[in-house]
């Protein structure tokens, strides 16, 4: 594999998010040749995957696609990857492994005994292709990510290695941390772009507010990190610099602002702030958020109140979610995205029914965000 080969390259996402990546891909010049539950596909080179890996704030992964096909069993499943020519993607010298490995409704269910078969098969096709008897595997790494579903295999390397929700600033998290994937795909959905005022007022460790500071400079969530695809030598340091290339924004019009009851995690969120390189973007502020007020006319409240998993008692809950929407019953002509996955939220925050209410994962948690748009959004919906 080489900077010039023509690959196909897919993004993965947490369910709910693909409108948005998909969204994000071409806003980077790229046109979208499959998609489905979960993933986005382009046709590019190893550049063009390590820019998706720079610059994608709500992917998990970007995947090099190397095979797929009907896998009914163990033989089937050796056979495809006996078949994949390896050689075209990996050096003679590769260490790889067979890393992560997902089964849905097929008759492969062992995931043990499909890695011991598909590193067996990518040996032979290895030794077979370079002509050698054996393999030293002395040379850099390579993640093999197998998705087996309905007995249908797709085999494919890894260029993240870690998941991209890892930006690399959030060194420690509060009791219930909230992906910085999902908390870009937030943002994205409110439609910040910085011309507000935009609140958190239960910023926790201050993820929300973080990638709405990045996102509205102009700023790669991937800068402060490195992939997998770093350590292949196939791009120069000068297409790795091109590829993280922009016009970041000096200043926002509006700071952002970030409050929480507690000064522990208000301490925390400005740190992990200070890392992400936005500090001076954000205004954090110890306040219980019964007390927050604005005078602006417009703005964005975005925010992950305590579901249910980090206060036991319902009551308190119910008193909590009616207390959030008493607070924004005086934003008039504000717009309110709320992540929950307490069924009750909707019906105790506002006797006024969401705008569009989005099913959202928050790790294996079946969540929901619920969207109240003010003036300006409801604007844009009717042009």
């Amino acid at each position: 594999m080489n900077s010039n080969d023509m690959l196909v390259i897919s993004a993965t996402c947490a369910f709910g998010l693909e409108s948005i990546l998909k969204s994000e891909i071409i806003s980077l010049g790229y046109e979208i040749t499959a998609s489905g539950d979960g993933f986005a596909s382009i046709h590019g080179g190893v550049y063009d995957a390590y820019k998706l890996n720079i610059w994608l704030r709500t992917a998990n992964r970007v995947l090099i696609e190397v095979a797929e096909g009907a896998t009914e069993d163990f033989d089937s499943l050796f056979d495809l990857a006996r078949k994949t020519p390896w050689k075209d993607f990996l050096p003679s010298d590769a260490k790889f492994n067979v890393s992560r490995i997902s089964l849905g409704k097929s008759a492969i269910h062992s995931k043990s005994d499909s890695q011991r078969i598909i590193k067996k098969a990518m040996v032979d096709s290895l030794k077979e292709g370079y002509n050698i008897a054996s393999l030293d595997e002395s040379g850099p790494e390579y993640n093999i990510i197998v998705h087996i579903v309905k007995d249908y295999c797709k085999l494919a390397i890894d260029t993240s290695h870690s998941s991209l929700h890892k930006r690399g600033y959030r060194l420690q998290a509060g009791q219930a941390p909230l992906k910085e994937t999902l908390a870009a795909g937030i943002v994205s959905l409110s439609k910040f772009s910085g011309n507000c005022e935009f609140v958190d007022f239960m910023c926790g460790s201050g993820t929300i507010a973080i990638e709405a500071a990045l996102a509205a400079k102009g700023m790669a969530p991937g800068a402060n990190r490195r992939f997998a695809i770093d350590n292949w030598g196939i791009l120069s340091s000068s297409q790795k610099a091109d590829a993280l290339e922009s016009d970041v924004k000096k200043k926002l019009e509006y700071r952002i602002l970030a409050s929480d009851i507690d000064p522990r995690m208000v301490k925390l969120a400005r740190e992990n702030a200070a890392r992400a390189g936005v500090e001076d973007d954000i205004m954090f502020q110890k306040l219980d958020f019964r007390d927050f007020k604005s005078r602006k006319k417009y703005g964005i409240v975005a925010t992950n109140p305590p579901y249910g998993e980090r206060i036991s008692d319902g009551t308190s809950l119910r008193e909590l979610y009616t207390k959030m929407g008493n607070v924004c019953s005086g934003l008039d002509g504000w717009s309110f995205f709320v992540l929950c996955s307490n069924p009750e939220f909707a019906n105790c925050f506002s006797a006024k029914k969401p705008d569009r209410t989005r099913k959202l994962f928050n790790g294996d948690m079946a969540c929901a965000l619920y969207q109240y748009y003010g003036a300006p959004i409801k604007a844009r919906k009717r042009s």
